[in-house]
């Protein structure tokens, strides 16, 4: 594709942030960009165990055993996996039936005081973000903590296993398998156009060859009658020279 002038180091183009990390670039320089170059050559395994496989959501939720209402925490979805505060222990603690605080488990110390509660409505906190749905006591508690040695929990493969059908390519318009459909395709067609051209360049290649051997090579069966017929004409010549002495002879012999 082609693209307008830009100044800066940082330039702009099909998507891709490209950086001139250092040096001064001259009129006339050009640089080839191939983000995808060798990738295919390069795909290697990079663990071979499956217990080393992220399959576990780093975070977990679960409400108070002492809670005295049958609400209920969904389990916590990650929203921003940087969050330095992703891990933190945290209790969302119901000051009453419609408003909660988010404290610290460990120090009690409030993070988020006075927050008013909706059922079923969304709950951020530290990257990432919870759903209560019911009716909350005073006094109610739902713990955030870290998921420590998550054996059973298969939360993150299975969010992982969703991008199959979730339309997260081409600006949401296709999904992973829509877009490897695509490409498997396009290389199929590519892949039998060039077999198809080979084929034709192959048979031009031969009719041009035949052609010119046509014009220039040498026939093996011609070249042998010819070669017989002169044989043949050699020995009939030497026996007209033959004869021709012959007669001589005789004639010299007589006088």
């Amino acid at each position: 594709s082609t693209t307008g002038a830009q100044a800066g180091p940082t330039l702009t183009l099909d998507g891709l942030e490209v950086t001139v990390a250092s040096g001064t670039a001259n009129a006339g320089d050009t640089f080839i960009i191939k983000p995808s170059y060798g990738a295919a050559s390069e795909i290697s395994m990079a663990i071979s165990e499956a217990r080393k496989v992220a399959a576990a959501v780093p975070v977990i939720a679960q409400a108070n055993l002492q809670n005295q209402s049958k609400a209920k925490i969904s389990q916590p979805e990650i929203l921003d996996v940087t969050d330095a505060n992703l891990l933190d222990d945290v209790t969302i603690k119901f000051t009453s039936a419609s408003s909660y605080d988010i404290v610290d488990s460990t120090s009690g110390a409030v993070i988020l005081g006075a927050q008013a509660y909706t059922n079923g409505a969304n709950i951020d906190i530290n990257g990432s973000r919870v759903v209560i749905s019911g009716n909350p006591l005073t006094g109610d508690q739902f713990r955030i903590r870290a998921n420590t040695n998550a054996k059973t929990d298969n939360r993150n493969a299975l969010e992982m296993n969703k991008l199959v059908s979730k339309k997260v390519l081409d600006s949401g318009t296709s999904t992973l398998q829509d877009v490897y459909n695509t490409m498997v395709s396009e290389v199929g067609s590519q892949t039998r156009q060039s077999e198809i051209s080979r084929s034709v360049q192959s048979a031009m290649l031969d009719s041009i060859n035949a052609q010119r051997e046509s014009v220039s090579g040498v026939n093996l069966d011609e070249e042998a009658a010819n070669l017989l017929k002169y044989q043949q004409a050699y020995q009939a010549s030497a026996r007209v020279v033959n004869v021709a002495k012959d007669l001589f002879q005789t004639l010299m012999n007589a006088v």
